[in-house]
């Protein structure tokens, strides 16, 4: 499974204020922070729900529930990520469904997290 991903990897730079990506975007890729620091954003609120570090990843509750982006990602700091695209992301679920189940647990336990924060 890691050879399948690490080889679907691109790396990419944001510069800090950069834009990972918006609410309501079309969910494209699930985003593996490994330098800098960013900030997750609900629609309304100025401060930011959460920070995303180092050794973190986000982007994936969206693309495992086929709905538009709930947040708005932006680097805090000149960030660094690995982005692995939608579509290598599914054949690995093709072929290792212990995966797909495995990130749809961590996934549920974000995307509850998150909505919670955001009625606060």
């Amino acid at each position: 499974l890691l050879i399948k991903i690490a080889v679907c990897l691109e790396s990419k730079v944001y510069p800090m204020k950069g834009y990972f990506y918006r609410y309501d975007d079309h969910p494209r890729h699930v985003f593996f922070l490994v330098l800098g620091r960013a900030c997750k954003y609900s629609r309304v609120a100025k401060d930011p729900l959460d920070t995303v570090e180092v050794g973190e990843h986000f982007g994936e509750v969206e693309i495992l529930n086929r709905q538009a982006r709930f947040f708005t990602v932006r680097a805090e700091t000149d960030s660094q990520c690995l982005r692995l695209g939608k579509e290598p992301l599914m054949a690995c679920f093709d072929e290792f469904p212990e995966f797909e189940e495995d990130l749809r647990e961590r996934a549920q336990e974000v995307f509850v997290t998150d909505q919670a924060r955001e009625q606060e």
